[in-house]
């Protein structure tokens, strides 16, 4: 029925790609991220949401090996919807927002997205695939009117069988990451599953 040291097998392999990627990239602290978007979503949230404008942001969010890069795929391939890639712009912005006492996330947002991609004035959507934004669904609705986040769900057990490269060195750090997450998540507002 399969090999029971396969388990013990992909979490040795994601040791040696963590140690691998060591320096390069890791996954978000946990603590620090919620505390960071609870101080964000307090200072935003005193304030009058401003109207939702043009273009419309997709997040777009779920476990790595969902699915989202085939969802994000067809998304773009509609006219007028611009696809930002995989990349931490929520975040970076996040952080500009949190270091400064006069710009609003949408307006770190919207220019960091600005020099990631050409914008055209007929643009109705950009997509946004970081899987990571998951963490700041609270955030996105309380700071970015309008944006509509996209949860993409595959079984878990799906996932478990895939090939990873995800640089987890255990699951157990992964499972708490996500399991806290997705609760916030299901908190939200706007969020389509």
């Amino acid at each position: 029925q399969g090999d029971p040291e396969a388990i013990d097998q992909l979490f040795h392999a994601n040791r040696l790609r963590h140690q691998q990627l060591a320096g390069r990239w890791s996954m978000p602290e946990l603590d620090q991220t919620l505390e960071q978007q609870q101080r964000l979503i307090d200072r935003f949230s005193r304030t009058a949401a401003p109207a939702p404008e043009q273009p419309t942001l997709l997040f777009i969010v779920g476990l790595p090996r969902c699915g989202s890069t085939l969802v994000e795929t067809i998304l773009s391939q509609i006219s007028g919807v611009v696809d930002l890639g995989e990349v931490p712009l929520l975040a970076k912005a996040i952080s500009a927002a949190d270091r400064s006492t006069n710009a609003t996330l949408k307006q770190h947002y919207r220019h960091l997205a600005a020099r990631q991609r050409a914008i055209e004035p007929g643009c109705r959507a950009l997509t946004d695939k970081y899987l990571y934004n998951v963490a700041h669904c609270q955030l996105i609705a309380a700071a970015l009117p309008g944006s509509r986040i996209v949860h993409v769900y595959r079984n878990p057990m799906d996932q478990v069988r895939q090939p990873t490269n995800t640089t987890c060195s255990s699951s157990s750090s992964a499972l708490r990451y996500f399991s806290v997450v997705f609760v916030k998540a299901s908190e939200s507002q706007g969020v389509v599953r």
